[in-house]
């Protein structure tokens, strides 16, 4: 009987590890996250497309997205709210081309990419993520906030910046936090008008 509990006691302990695994997995955003991550109501009858399209704003933060999807049905999305969550890139997000407002904190991002087209945005949050390199935003003309506090990079690794990316938004950008970064290249930033 002493084996048998501590065979069940283990067999326990495995299904809470598995559990814990299956929680740490993140998931695709699906059609019906946009649909639960906005406030307005979709119509008794209303198509999923038809509805989606519509939306200005969505709130989907903390829900364990690892890939960005669908984002190409919301034709009217201004503001996206993607923090707390397990994105490690940026890819789909240019599908969204009405941007002005993006949140990915804390996320794993490592690399900015997937920017191009996104023209009307104007503030981007990247705070808490691993991106060592800043880039990709050579289309983003209207931009006037890039946060990029506390990325979390191996101990010897600074924050660099891309010189394309800064002279296509030295007109536009009016905020720039770059706290806890190491960054060294501070000469890089002259070229930044305000």
């Amino acid at each position: 009987t002493r084996h048998a509990s501590s065979r069940a006691h283990a067999a326990s302990g495995k299904r809470k590890t598995g559990a814990r695994r299956v929680a740490q997995a993140g998931s695709e955003l699906t059609i019906e996250l946009l649909r639960r991550g906005t406030t307005i109501r979709q119509r008794p009858g209303e198509s999923d497309e038809a509805f989606l399209e519509k939306v200005t704003s969505l709130s989907l933060h903390s829900k364990r997205i690892d890939k960005v999807a669908h984002l190409h049905l919301c034709a009217q999305l201004r503001v996206l709210f993607l923090y707390n969550n397990l994105l490690t890139s940026m890819e789909n997000i240019n599908a969204a081309r009405n941007l002005t407002h993006l949140y990915l904190e804390n996320n794993r991002i490592e690399r900015m990419s997937s920017l191009n087209g996104l023209r009307s945005l104007v503030k981007l949050s990247l705070d808490g993520n691993r991106i060592s390199y800043v880039e990709g935003l050579e289309g983003c003309f209207s931009l006037q906030e890039l946060h990029l506090n506390n990325q979390r990079l191996p101990a010897n690794e600074p924050l660099r910046f891309d010189i394309a990316s800064l002279d296509a938004i030295s007109e536009s950008l009016l905020v720039l936090t770059v706290r806890n970064t190491k960054m060294q290249e501070v000469g890089a930033l002259a070229c930044l008008a305000n």
